[in-house]
Order: C-alpha cells, then sequence, then structure tokens
C-alpha cells in the first residue's frame, strides 16, 4: 500500500494537550476547580464535494463544537467551543489556536472528546452535553448522510470528532495532559475515470454511475444499525435517473457516453465524481451501460458493471483486498473493464465484480488510493 503525508489537503485539527508554556495563553476559568488543562489545536485544510477538485479548492472551515471531559459514562466538565468573544465556560477557535488554559477539570478525568462544526447535525447534544450527564446519552445522538454531503453538495463544513486519553503532565503533574488527532466524521469515495481496454468490445455505453451498499445514518459513539443500510440489490427499477436522496448530483448524470472513443471522467477537467460515506465496509459502485457491441453484435438490453471489492494494489492478489474504511479518508478510484465477459452482467449487483484499485493519500481526510479487482 503506498501511503503518503498530503498536509496541504489535510484537516486534521490535531489537538495537543501539553505541558506548561511560558507563552500567554487565554484562560478558561470554571467553578470548582481542581486541575488545569493546556489545549492547543493545529488545523490543516481539507475540501470535499460531490463533484470537485481533488481536495484542494475549498477551506474546511472549523467554528464551533464541544470538549467534553469524562471518567467513565459520567461527565465531568463541558466547555463550548465559539467562533467570537468566549464567555465563561466557552473558549474561541482562535484561542485554541494560539493556546488555551482550561481550569476546573476534575482529577479523575480519564478521557476528553471534541465534537466540532455539529450545525444542525446531533442537534440534542446542547441538552446533554452537561456537568454531570452521561457520555452514552451524547453517543446516542445520531448523525445523518446529509451532514457529511447535502443537497448542495457543500461540505467544507463537515461534522468532526476526536478522542484522547487523560494523564498528568509529565513536566506539571498538577497539570493534564493529552494528544489526539480530530478528523472528519465520514469518508470520501472519488472516482477520477472509467475507462474500457477489453479489445473484443466495439462500444460500451456508460449512462450511469450509482453508490449502493452505503448507511444512512450512524449514532455519535460510531455505531452503525442494520436497518440503516440502503442495499437497492439487483432491481433494475431501484437505479433511477431521477438518483437518491442522499446524493442527488450524482446517479445517472452523465450524457451517455462510448467508453471505447476514450475514457470517461468528469465535465470539469481533473475533478472527481465523489460520494462522502459513513465509515464502514466499501460501499460499492454500480455502473449502468445503455449498449455494449462485442464482434458487430449489440446487445438489447441494458448492461451493468459492479465495484464490489477492492484493492490496493493495481495487479490485485492475495493479501492487497482492502474492505473497511475509516473516517477522515479519501479513497481515490479509477474503473476499467477489462474482461466484459467477466465484468459486465444483465442485473446491477450480480455475477462477479470488478475488483476496484484504490490509491489511499494519508492526509487526514486521509486520501487513499484502491484499484478494482474483477
Amino acid at each position: 500500500m503506498k501511503v503518503y503525508p498530503i498536509l496541504a489537503t489535510a484537516l486534521v485539527a490535531i489537538l495537543m494537550f501539553v505541558s506548561c508554556s511560558k507563552h500567554d495563553y487565554a484562560p478558561v476559568h470554571n467553578t470548582n476547580e481542581s486541575k488545569s488543562f493546556f489545549i492547543q489545536i493545529g488545523k490543516h485544510n481539507v475540501t470535499s464535494r460531490a463533484e470537485g477538485a481533488d481536495m484542494s479548492d475549498k477551506t474546511v472551515t472549523f467554528s464551533d463544537g464541544y470538549l467534553i471531559f469524562t471518567s467513565g459514562d459520567e461527565i465531568g466538565q463541558v466547555i463550548k467551543i465559539v467562533s467570537t468573544t468566549a464567555g465563561d465556560g466557552e473558549v474561541t477557535v482562535s484561542d485554541l489556536k494560539t493556546g488555551a488554559i482550561i481550569e476546573g477539570i476534575p482529577a479523575s478525568t480519564k478521557n476528553v472528546y471534541l465534537y466540532g462544526n455539529l450545525g444542525s447535525s446531533i442537534s440534542g447534544i446542547a441538552s446533554v452535553a452537561r456537568k454531570g450527564g452521561s457520555l452514552a446519552s451524547i453517543e446516542a445522538l445520531t448523525w445523518t448522510l446529509s451532514d457529511i454531503q447535502n443537497a448542495a453538495n457543500d461540505v467544507a463544513k463537515v461534522p468532526v470528532y476526536g478522542k484522547g486519553d487523560v494523564v498528568p503532565g509529565v513536566s506539571n503533574p498538577d497539570r493534564l495532559e493529552s494528544k489526539f488527532d480530530v478528523a472528519p466524521i465520514g469518508c470520501r469515495l472519488q472516482i477520477g475515470e472509467i475507462s474500457c481496454s477489453d479489445s473484443r468490445v466495439s462500444k460500451l455505453t456508460l449512462a450511469g454511475i450509482y453508490i449502493n451498499s452505503f448507511y444512512h445514518s450512524m449514532d455519535a459513539g460510531f455505531t452503525l444499525t442494520p436497518g440503516d443500510l440502503v442495499d437497492k440489490g439487483i432491481n433494475k427499477s431501484k437505479y433511477p435517473a431521477g438518483g437518491y436522496t442522499d446524493y442527488p448530483t450524482m446517479s445517472d448524470i452523465l450524457t451517455p457516453v462510448d467508453l471505447k472513443a476514450g475514457a470517461a471522467t468528469p465535465a470539469t477537467t481533473d475533478n472527481y465524481w465523489a460520494y462522502n460515506f459513513l465509515p464502514t465496509s466499501m460501499p460499492h459502485i454500480v455502473l449502468h451501460f445503455t449498449s455494449l457491441e462485442v464482434g458487430g453484435q449489440e446487445s438489447p438490453t441494458d448492461k451493468y458493471a459492479t465495484v464490489a471489492q477492492y484493492s490496493t494494489s493495481s495487479s490485485g492478489g492475495a493479501g492487497n483486498q482492502f474492505s473497511t474504511a475509516k473516517s477522515g479518508n479519501v479513497y481515490t478510484l479509477n474503473i476499467d473493464i477489462s474482461d466484459y465477459e467477466k465484468q459486465v452482467t444483465d442485473l446491477p449487483e450480480s455475477g462477479s465484480t470488478v475488483m476496484g484499485y484504490v490509491e489511499i493519500k494519508i492526509i487526514d481526510w486521509k486520501a487513499n488510493t484502491l484499484y478494482p479487482e474483477w
């Protein structure tokens, strides 16, 4: 697997809770003080849209959220993250960037959680993120697919999440420390091109691209429920030209294109067809063909090809198969029809599947490249 950092296109938000510094940092005061806590956040950039450039043309803005300090299930302290003018029990994003000392953190604190860029997602968090409350009440809240990819395909402000262990400071045991990464709650699968290299095929007209086998929602503890799985199976009528509610611009959107005349690519040069999805098994990509011509004979019915398996090697093979997506990762995929008899079927999600080669780039939206495997 090729894994390499791409700092210019990362949205990590690495939270470093480190030892005392001689710099002047903005204090956040709370009553019943028992321990102080130093926090400083470093943020890189990331972008993601349904169709867009390769993670570089739109910066994610980190603007709000909550820091939640816990011991087991009990919430010991909650600090609200705001964009400007922090009040009591609040800290601004700019303070996090320069460093802020938070006082009044219980000495029994074992973990700290960050839920950020919430917008309307997990909308009930304000009522349950409170001192003396239960972490389970927060983790029971729900994220939906629209939180990471909405109708406008504007996901510049995607929800982010992180969790860290809290321990006494090495240089100052009276100050608590922790260090952890904060990343988007979702993943991204982006397709650069679709081609047909099978020399036996004289015409293969691509008319639609669909995503299938993905989850519509996930709770804030990252638990997925089987009933939330969207799986349209082999029923052709479930792949309508009108598209999915979840991906309104990303199904059957193509002006039909013959792959033998050249690879199909998004309308804008260097863009990708892209889907944001919740972290689970890799979703499937279903291609819809309106014509297949071999040896001068054209098929009278629609055909399909399904990418349901992925590899981190362009040559496939044992040990290279890849199946589980992780939050904050981007998977870049190119698809080639190299053996129509094996890869093209009468129904979607049936028969042999394409094994896709996927490139994985670690950028915290960690971008990865996979290969379709048939």
